[in-house]
Formats: C-alpha cells, structure tokens, sequence
C-alpha cells in the first residue's frame, strides 16, 4: 500500500488523538462487520486545552481510529491511491460532559455494514467514547465513502430543497437575555479578548462580573479558532426570531488543519467545522451574559441531544473562506442555561456542510455554589451585580426562572426539595415573568412576622413585547399591577409560607389590593426596584392569607405604590369560591334594562381597528388584544356620565394561560383590568373625546387609588369573560382629559371581580 501516492491515514500530530489500540475484531480482505477499541490519554499540558477542560472538536476527533480499521480491513487494495476517504453523515448525542485533561478516553468503534454503489465502497459505523470508564458521548449512524476527484469535485453541496428549508419562515419566539449589547459584529481583536476572558470589554459594562467569577468561559487560542471575525450578531434574527450569527473563517492553504488532515490528501477535518459553530454559539452566550446566572462555570454540551451532520462537499488548500449562517432555534435557563441552533457552512458561497440541533450549556464546576443554602440564606456569591447599581444580587434571572418554570429547590433552597414531585405555586413565566433579581432579604426562613423586606429588580426592556403591542410605547397597566405582585409573592414564598403543609396542593390567587401610579416615568431600557413589605400572615382552613405594602422606584424616585392580600388556596377552597355575589347571577346593568336604551352602538374590535388604523390614538393589539366587542352608552349607567360592557370569548390555547401559572393554568386578574381598560380607551374614541386633539394618545391614571377584589378565576375551560365600566367622570385639563369609573369583570354569570375609581388619561399636545 505504501506505493500509492494516497491512502487511508490517520491525521498526523497535532491533530493526531489515538494512543494504543487495545482490541482488534477484524479481518484483512474480508469487509464484513468489524471492532476497534482505541485509546487517547489527554496531556496535561494539551495545547487545545480550555483551562483543562477537552474541547468538543477533539473529543469527537478522537474516535478517529475508524480509519485505522478500515484501512486494516484493506481499503487501500481496492482504492489504490485513485479514491480518498471522506465522511458523509453521522448523529453525534452528548451523555456526558466534555472531558479533562489527564483523562484517558477510550472509543469502541464499530464497523456495521458496507454498501457498494457502482464503484464506490460505502461503510457504516457508531462509536461509543468513555472518559476514564464513564460514557460521555454517542457517534451513531455515520457513512463514510471512497471517492474519486472527480466525483468529490462534482459534489454540487447541500441540496437546494434542504437549503431552501432551513431558512423557511417559522414560529417566533422570545426570551429575555440577562444583558444587552450593542455589538452587531465582532472583529478578530473581539475574539483575542474573548479567549482571554475579557467579556466585559467586547460587549459592555452590563456583562461584568467581579474578577475571579467564571474563568473557564473563553475562546479557544488562535490555532484552534475556526472563526477570523463575526459579521452579524443578531439578537432577534433568525427563523424563530432568537438570534442569527455570521462568520467568516479564511483559510491559509498551508495552514496546520490541512498539513495534518490528511498527509497525503489534505482537507479540513468536519470536526473543526463543527468546532467553529461550537465557538460562535459561545460567543453568542456571553453577548446575550448567560454566564452572569453562575459564578464559576463551564460551557458543556447539552445532554442527550440529538446532533445531526451532514457533508456534501470538501474543503481543500483551494479553499479561500469558509462562512457560517446560524440560526439559534432554542434558549433558556432551564435546567440550566443553554441554546440549540442549526448550522449551515459555505466554502466560497456554497452551501456545503449543515449541522443541525447543535448546542451548549452553561453548567456550574462540581462543588460551586449556584442555589440558596438552607434557610434561604446566600452566603456566596452566585454571580450577578445590578446593572443599576453594581450591587451583588442574591439570586438572579436563573433562580427567577426555576420559580417559575423549575426545581423550585433550585431557586428557593433544599428545603423545597419536597415539591420535587408535585404540583406547587409558582410565579408567572416566560412573557409574564416581571422580577428579573433578588437583591436584598431582611427577614428569616419560616418567620412570617410582619415587617419582613425583600427588594428586587426587574430589567425593562426597549423593545419589550407590551411596548410593541400597546397602541402608545408606554408600560401598561398589566406591567405594573404583575411586576408589584410578583415580587410581593416571591417574598411570602421565599419565607417558606406553604413549607409546613407539603401534603397540601396550593394555588396562589390575588384577592384584594389598592394602587397608585404617583408619577408616569418612561422606564425603558432602565431598572425598575420593588421593595416589598410583609404586613400579615394568617393560616385559615385550607388556606394561608398575606398582605404585602410595596413599592416601585426607579433611580431612586418612588412611581408607584399599593397594597395587596393574596391567598394561598387548596383545591377544596378554591372549589368553593363562589364570586362577589355569593353564588347569585347578578347580570351587568346594560342586561338588566327592561329594554336596550336608545343611543346604545355595538362597536366590533376588529372593525374599530380597521377604521382607525393610522390614525392616534392606537389602539392595543397582539397580546393586549383582549376584547372582542364592546356596548357603548354615552350617558348611561350607575352615575350617568358613560357605560360600556365588553365581552371576550376565552380559548384554552391563550398565550397566557401557559405563562400564569405553570401546571395551574388561570387569567391574570391584571389582563382582565386591562380589558377594561381598553374599554375606556375605545369609548373615548367612539365619543369624540380625541376629535381635534393634537398628537391624542393614551396614558394610565396618575394620582388616584384604584382597588380591586377578586372572587374568582378564568380558566381554560371557561367560555367567556364579560365586564363592564360604569364612567364616574370626565375632566379635562390643560394636555389631558381623565377618565376614572367603576367596573365589574364576570366568566359567564358569575361576577367575579370589583374594580374602583378605574381611569385613562388621554394625552395631547
């Protein structure tokens, strides 16, 4: 075989990872299924090395010895220096994490089957890699051919169908990134300080961490990088709206990844490929500061994910520059933080090589603290400062999303180990989720006296979803009744309220409170503290009562204040509930007129948003689309200045009965206020408050105490929802006319929830 000018060879050092081969089930000339057992014993000193942590590209490079095997087998009779070896597919599932320096990993390599297509020989292999006896990763389904020049250089890439797909619309999804930045691409220097660590310098003060925190979450050195620059860095991009990546890698013909893959027939090894997307998805983590969740972790594949890699076409020296178009298909924090994305890899604009669900997580260090001790206590630092204040938070974005989609143990501490297994209260998630960070306690675990503080932070995004959806780019109400709530909740919880009952099934329902908006701040972009006060906490047969004082300031100034009593109910009491009226139908007053009164008009959403579209004020939409239709009554109702009643039909697939709460599905009482305020909103426009307004648009109610009593719940199963407003006045003052009323909220003929001195500014220049 050594007389043929190409053959069948291992990659010469430094890609060369096969150490002995310790078992060998084969027979020269006979190609019928065959084993190798090989092993690789990582250097200490290993020039690839991430503070001693494997990288993905050798781990799954050093199950190279299917080569060997082959070439035992007696490849290179059949090919004789005119076909050269080159893999086709294979599925690649991660079971462990990436392995360490001094380990030795051991790869049993399976032959499985051959297939001849004319003359090309085409053979089909699995692998099974163990870090010191531990199985850490699965190579399945890979095909691997001989093939001529000729038909490696008529290879017309990916094909086109499988193109066209993978940038074909699809459903838009969101998610919060714990910071921002404003990098849209990054050059080579970018990626120097990266391997160095230096996160905070590339993508802004807000990716700061103290020195010290997380040392391992770096680039690789320049000679194992596989990407010269990024040219987009696109937070909302891609197919699913969660973030588009591209890059660029050019290639130096002489460069080492050709010389040593292969000796004799030089082409880049699909393993470095893959490891140019692993890169850029490590990139992509820190710009959108996932490692600011933990004080002291590494970046891991994501267990038991299924890998798929396809290659149709070859990168050789005659290859200028390979690009990258990734699109991030999955994000989240759960279990732990972590993206999937799918890749596509051109060599000079063709469409070569895709990778599809390829991913990494952040996973804290053996031993790292990452959760609250017992007690609640958080004696370490668990890696997040304010971007406000600079100040160490207590818990963070990755603790607030276990309580609200999680290992409530996670969040909370070991005591709430015992809901492991059933269902238990958690808050709002996802689009609904409004506390971002806890970052002070003053208060003691199972101690539910009055007095006791808790202070958090929630981050308000530019561009977040209520701004886009709300008819003028201000908070609505929703934002600021949840936000408030939440952190009041959290607070209850966090001292361990239902920890003495862990046979009870809790759900927790807000039943009274009281608010005011004391100033209108624009608040985008900027951090929103709540400070919550515990005022009560009582235990009643199947069921737990807390009332809480809180308050939201920004920058120091004060915004908005109230008072709410929550319950924590068992199945039987919430059973029970029987609405405001004790169980009585009580209609809304448009329904109990003997007959429907003259001037009455029925106003279609749809329709009203069709007919003013363009024009101001706007009315909500997308989420806040809330109300199908509305009774208008100008004069009419209780105090005879103004009446509306609305309906909605509800769906069991609303948006945010998946968001509030996990596995305990119900309405926000806060979105049913806001359809009421909607109501307002669209009878203002039907009664000619906003003709000849300069620039009208609509605002909350600054200055007045609403309140509210909630006696029931929406669920999924409910068929509608009513309400109704009952105009208590009209002022007009200098750039504004005020709006308050009372109002009622039913699903179907129960009553459910009371509202008063309810109100909308209307804004003009």
């Amino acid at each position: 075989m050594d007389g043929y000018a190409r053959r069948v060879r291992l990659p010469a050092p430094p890609y060369l990872f096969a150490t002995r081969v310790t078992q060998l089930d084969a027979e020269p000339g006979e190609f019928r299924p065959s084993f190798i057992r090989t092993e690789y014993d990582v250097p200490e000193d290993a020039w690839y090395a991430v503070d001693g942590q494997v990288p993905p590209a050798v781990t799954i490079e050093a199950g190279q010895c299917d080569l060997l095997l082959i070439s035992y087998l007696g490849a290179d009779f059949t090919n004789r220096g005119r076909r050269v070896y080159r893999l086709l597919d294979s599925t690649l599932s991660f079971v462990g994490d990436l392995p360490r320096t001094g380990q030795t990993l051991r790869y049993d390599i399976w032959i499985d089957q051959f297939v001849r297509q004319g003359d090309t020989l085409l053979f089909f292999f699995h692998y099974d890699c163990y870090a010191d006896g531990e199985l850490i990763l699965k190579l399945t389904n890979a095909c691997a051919g001989f093939f001529t020049d000729e038909e490696l250089e008529a290879s017309p890439g990916l094909v086109q169908g499988r193109a066209a797909r993978a940038q074909a619309p699809a459903e838009k999804r969101s998610f919060k990134p714990p910071a921002r930045t404003e990098r849209t691409s990054l050059t080579t220097t970018d990626l120097d300080a990266l391997a160095e660590g230096r996160i905070a310098d590339v993508f802004g003060e807000g990716h700061r961490q103290p020195p010290g925190c997380n040392p391992s979450l770096r680039l690789p050195d320049g000679r194992l990088r596989m990407a010269d620059e990024v040219t987009v860095l696109d937070r909302t991009g891609g197919r699913h709206g969660l973030g588009r990546i591209e890059a660029v890698k050019r290639l130096d013909p002489d460069g080492w990844y050709f010389t040593s893959h292969f000796p004799d027939d030089p082409v880049l090894a699909g393993s470095l490929v893959a490891e140019g997307a692993v890169q850029l998805l490590e990139v992509y983590a820190l710009s959108l500061g996932l490692h600011l969740t933990l004080p002291d972790a590494r970046f891991q594949p994501v267990p038991d994910l299924t890998t798929e890699v396809k290659v149709r076409g070859q990168i050789t020296p005659r290859t200028e520059r390979v690009e990258y178009r990734i699109d991030i298909t999955e994000l989240t924090l759960l279990p732990r933080p972590a993206l999937v994305a799918d890749v596509v890899v051109l060599r000079d604009g063709t469409p070569s090589i895709s990778v599809t669900g390829l991913g990494i997580r952040l996973r804290e260090k053996p031993g790292t603290p990452y959760r609250p001790e017992a007690g609640g206590e958080v004696p370490h630092f668990l890696g997040r400062l304010s971007p406000a204040t600079g100040e160490p938070a207590l818990l963070n974005e990755f603790h607030m999303a276990h309580a609200a989609k999680g290992d409530l143990a996670v969040a909370m501490g070991p005591e709430f180990e015992i809901y492991a297994n059933s269902r238990a209260p958690y808050i709002p998630n996802g689009d609904f989720l409004f506390v971002d960070r806890v970052m002070r306690l003053d208060g003691t675990r199972g101690t539910l006296r009055p007095g006791a503080v808790m202070v958090t932070e929630y981050d308000v995004p530019e561009d977040a979803w209520y701004y886009a959806d709300n008819g003028h780019p201000y908070m609505p109400n929703c934002v600021y009744m949840e936000s408030s709530l939440q952190a009041a909740i959290l607070l209850g919880y966090y001292l361990g309220a239902t920890l003495p009952f862990p046979e009870e099934r809790f759900s927790i329902r807000n039943l009274d409170g009281r608010a005011t908006l004391l100033k209108d701040l624009d608040l985008r972009g900027r951090t929103v503290q709540h400070r919550s006060t515990l005022l009560s906490s009582d235990r009643m047969p199947g069921s737990i009562l807390q009332n809480f004082a809180y308050e939201l300031s920004c920058d120091g100034e004060v915004f908005y204040t109230g008072e709410s009593l929550f319950g924590y109910f068992n199945e039987k009491a919430l059973a029970r509930q029987v609405g405001l009226d004790k169980g009585q139908s009580v209609p809304p007053w448009l329904d109990a007129r003997p007959a429907r009164p003259p001037g009455t008009r029925r106003i279609g959403l749809p329709a009203f948003r069709e007919r003013t579209a363009g024009t101001a004020p706007r009315p909500a939409g997308g989420h806040l689309d809330l109300v199908e239709w509305l009774d208008v009554l100008p004069g009419g109702g209780e105090h005879g200045q103004g009446y509306l009643r609305g309906h909605r039909t509800i769906r069991p697939d609303e948006w945010y009965f998946s968001c509030h709460f996990h596995r305990d599905p119900v309405m926000p009482g806060s979105l049913g206020v806001e359809a009421l305020l909607q109501g307002l909103q669209v009878y203002a426009v039907e009664t000619g408050l906003t003709e000849g307004l300069r620039n009208p648009r609509f605002a909350l109610l600054r200055g007045t105490e609403t309140t509210w009593s909630y006696r029931g719940q929406i669920l999924r199963d409910d068929p509608d929802m009513k309400f109704d407003v009952h105009i208590k006045e009209i002022r007009r003052e200098p750039g504004r006319i005020v709006i308050t009323g009372d109002g009622h909220v039913w699903k179907s003929d129960l009553r459910i929830y009371r509202l008063g001195d309810l109100g909308i500014e209307i804004h003009h220049d």
